[in-house]
């Protein structure tokens, strides 16, 4: 058996590469990452479909989206402002009285200087403390002549409510 031969004939050969094969190598990737990155922002299948014809609306219609957008959008066209400030304020938290004088700093005026976290508001003393807080802070009657006055009035009566269902629950 000569061995000699027989190794020669087995070793493959090797050819050069066609075209259609992949190069795994790594040379040609500095190529590839500086080409240009895809636009963003634009029609996702705009570059598929636009050479058949097709055309997109845009996207960035400043419209509203939802009902209650479009609900919002005509209320600001009617409504006084202070009284969509209210009503912003209330929904979701109407009857709710822990949570209007939580969050009742985000409709006051400047300088009110009310500050009330939920925390302090668990038992029916310290709710019934912050409410008759409120209450002063926002009567009417001590806004009168001020361009609050409006608020006010609006604010305190939603108060009012709340603490009526609150203190028709807790007895």
């Amino acid at each position: 058996m000569n061995f000699s031969s027989h190794s020669q004939t087995s070793s493959p050969t090797k050819s050069a590469k066609t075209p259609a094969e992949p190069n795994y190598s790594g040379i040609n990737i500095e190529s590839e990452t500086t080409k240009a990155p895809p636009k963003s922002g634009g029609d996702i299948f705009g570059d598929l479909l636009g050479s058949q014809g097709y055309t997109f609306s845009s996207k960035l219609n400043p419209g509203p989206k939802t009902i209650n957008e479009m609900r919002r959008v005509d209320m600001v066209k009617e409504i006084d402002p202070d009284k969509l400030k209210v009503m912003e304020w209330i929904e979701g938290k109407k009857g709710n009285i822990r949570a209007l004088l939580g969050t009742l700093h985000t409709v006051l005026w400047e300088g009110s200087g009310w500050n009330c976290n939920l925390s302090n508001l668990v038992t029916y003393a310290d709710v019934k403390k912050a409410y008759r807080k409120a209450c002063l802070a926002v009567h009417p009657d001590k806004q009168t002549g001020t361009c609050n006055e409006n608020i006010a009035k609006l604010i305190f009566v939603e108060l009012n409510n709340a603490w009526s269902e609150f203190d028709a629950k807790s007895s």
